[in-house]
């Protein structure tokens, strides 16, 4: 299986599985600094809501492509897991198999981060959000312009 799907539209090569799930934001840097990737910008995860995705009921996560075509296809298109995410304060997991929610590289003052939350109905970015909250971690690599 590839390890990265290239989405040429937006000039980003996506890691196919997540290299961490419930991790605070400090943890998640170290983590895809660790793969020498880094996590997207919110810039970044706003160009990958506006793409083609679909539901799989069965696997409990969203596909997304840059074609309709390619969704679903593990060669053309990359799975994101609805894990939800452990609250910080509780340490409890919150809809797992509805949303999932991961981490962006902007930040929101030094202890709030941003956030893409994509689900079955709906795909939404967030801020202001504790970097202490635990969300899944997807590395992603810039790639050239064609």
């Amino acid at each position: 299986m590839r390890k990265t799907i290239k989405f040429h539209s937006i000039n980003l090569q996506i890691d196919v599985e997540n290299l961490a799930d419930h991790t605070n934001y400090d943890q998640a840097l170290i983590t895809v600094k660790a793969k020498h990737k880094r996590l997207a910008t919110n810039e970044e995860q706003k160009a990958l809501s506006k793409l083609p995705r679909i539901w799989d009921k069965d696997r409990k996560g969203t596909w997304i492509a840059e074609r309709k075509e390619d969704l679903m296809n593990p060669e053309k298109s990359v799975f994101l897991p609805a894990l939800g995410y452990r609250e910080y304060h509780n340490n409890k997991i919150y809809f797992r198999d509805i949303y999932g929610y991961y981490w962006s590289s902007t930040q929101d003052g030094s202890t709030n981060g941003y956030m893409w939350s994509i689900g079955n109905s709906n795909s939404r970015l967030y801020d202001n959000l504790n970097k202490a909250n635990g969300f899944s971690v997807r590395a992603v690599k810039s790639i050239k312009k064609k």
